[in-house]
């Protein structure tokens, strides 16, 4: 079954931990860039600001399989950063490109013109994610920097927003009413 998206929303902070608890070290390792403890986890999980932060989840048969976060800066939210994960079962099929192709149009939307990515030099895939979206790569401090300059947006990417948004929470009343949750 293809995943489908959907912006989580602050009641659901308990999933989002739940899918960063199923990573392993290594995964974890690679999206917080360092060894990270189920303790650690939860208060990351428990200190995120809904308001500033934006989560877009990768659901496959109503389970949170990929997670991305637009974490907006500054009152005027002009730059953002963004951090995906992808659980190992289901990676190689497009889920972490969807994720940050749509979490930059959620920064982008909201006023972002600069967005920034932040991978350790061995994450392969996110680098090669942040290049095909013509991210400037540059070393510092054992982490690659990726910086996306993005367009204002339009009301043809505040259109797609809304579109996608409508359309996961379509899918996740079906997963719901026909028992596909897990």
């Amino acid at each position: 079954m293809a995943p489908y998206f959907r912006k989580l929303r602050p009641f659901e902070r308990g999933i989002y931990l739940s899918h960063l608890r199923a990573l392993s070290s290594e995964d974890r390792r690679l999206r917080f860039h360092s060894i990270t403890s189920d303790e650690q986890l939860e208060r990351y999980a428990a200190s995120v600001d809904f308001e500033q932060t934006v989560f877009l989840g990768a659901f496959m048969e109503g389970a949170l399989v990929g997670a991305g976060a637009v974490a907006l800066h500054s009152k005027t939210f002009d730059e953002a950063e963004i951090a995906v994960s992808v659980a190992s079962q289901v990676r190689g099929h497009g889920i972490g490109g969807t994720l940050t192709r749509r979490t930059l149009r959620i920064a982008r939307n909201r006023g972002s013109r600069s967005v920034w990515m932040f991978c350790l030099p061995d994450n392969t895939p996110m680098q090669r994610i942040a290049r095909r979206l013509h991210g400037q790569l540059s070393l510092h401090q054992g982490t690659l920097d990726a910086r996306l300059e993005l367009t204002p947006a339009t009301p043809f990417t505040r259109l797609g927003e809304t579109f996608e948004d409508g359309v996961g929470v379509a899918r996740s009343v079906s997963d719901l009413v026909f028992g596909r949750v897990a």
